[in-house]
């Protein structure tokens, strides 16, 4: 089942590097802020196309997959993040 595939994981909602530090502010009560960087300080890095997929949204996707391994819907962000503040 396993062998050979390219599992994405995901959450049920597709979210941007914005979103997802306005949700880890919201929960840790610390402003986090996403800062996006050159492409030629991440061509350096090696990461320059991916990282202009993701910002155009080309990576702005939803896939079955958690729920097809685990048997389990998947959480939200804001949900996950939510039961790490509260074990803090």
């Amino acid at each position: 089942m396993h062998r050979n595939r390219n599992w994405i994981l995901t959450g049920p909602e597709p979210l941007s590097f914005d979103d997802v530090a306005a949700v880890l502010s919201e929960h840790t009560g610390r402003p986090i802020v996403h800062r996006s960087i050159a492409p030629a300080e991440l061509t350096a890095c090696g990461v320059a196309s991916l990282d202009e997929r993701i910002a155009r949204g080309l990576e702005a996707r939803t896939t079955p997959f958690v729920e097809e391994i685990t048997g389990e819907r998947p959480r939200s962000l804001n949900d996950f993040a939510a039961t790490l503040t509260r074990s803090a």
